[in-house]
Order: structure tokens, then C-alpha cells, then sequence
């Protein structure tokens, strides 16, 4: 297994555990994260405050991988997920996530995706 394959592995891994400590272990100084509908967010601090925010919506939330394309340092993750809002409300959609990484760390994440699939 190369190294994007490990990264793409514990980021899925981290993101269904809600673990920002192990998503701060893996991210650059430098991480820029790209998603729908906001500004992007450039920095590990700023990336993590972001996706503390974003667990903080669901009672859970968990991704599972339905496809993959890596090249060296850039991979495509193709995935699903579903969840449960704070509000009871069920979530679930599907989209890609493009990796980038660089110097053994993760240093882009671009969340391409399906705003919610319908119940």
C-alpha cells in the first residue's frame, strides 16, 4: 500500500470516528479544504474547526468507500454516507472527495457531492 492509499484509509477512518486528533496528525500546516456552498478554508486550524463544527451536527455520521483512483500523490475517493441530524432527522448522500497530498501529509481535500439523497 502506498502512501496516499494509508492517508485516504485514516482520513475515512478518522472522519467516521469523529477523531480530530488523528485528522490533525494527518492534514499539512498548510491544508485547504474545498466545500459546497462556503468559502474555502485554508489551514489546519481553520480545517478542523470546520469539520468540529460540521460532527457537531449528527448523532453520527458514517462514510463508507464505494470507489477509488489514485495517482502517485492525488487520489479520488468515491463515497456514501449516511447519518442521523441532531434533530432526528436521517441523512444520507454520496459525492467524491479529491486527496492531495505532499510531503506525507494531507495538504487538499475538494468535496464534490450530491446535496442529499432522498427517504
Amino acid at each position: 500500500m502506498n502512501r496516499i492509499d494509508e492517508l485516504t484509509a485514516e482520513l475515512l477512518s478518522s472522519m467516521n470516528q469523529y477523531d480530530i486528533k488523528r485528522l490533525d496528525n494527518i492534514f499539512s500546516e498548510d491544508i485547504s479544504i474545498y466545500y459546497p456552498g462556503i468559502p474555502p478554508m485554508v489551514g489546519k486550524k481553520m480545517s478542523l474547526i470546520f469539520l468540529k463544527k460540521l460532527f457537531s451536527n449528527f448523532e453520527y455520521l458514517h462514510f463508507r468507500q464505494t470507489g477509488f483512483i489514485a495517482s502517485n500523490s492525488q487520489a479520488c475517493v468515491i463515497w456514501e454516507n449516511e447519518g442521523r441530524r441532531k434533530n432526528s432527522d436521517i441523512y444520507s448522500n454520496m459525492g467524491v472527495t479529491l486527496i492531495e497530498i505532499m510531503d506525507d501529509k494531507i495538504v487538499l481535500l475538494s468535496d464534490y457531492f450530491k446535496f442529499e439523497v432522498p427517504h
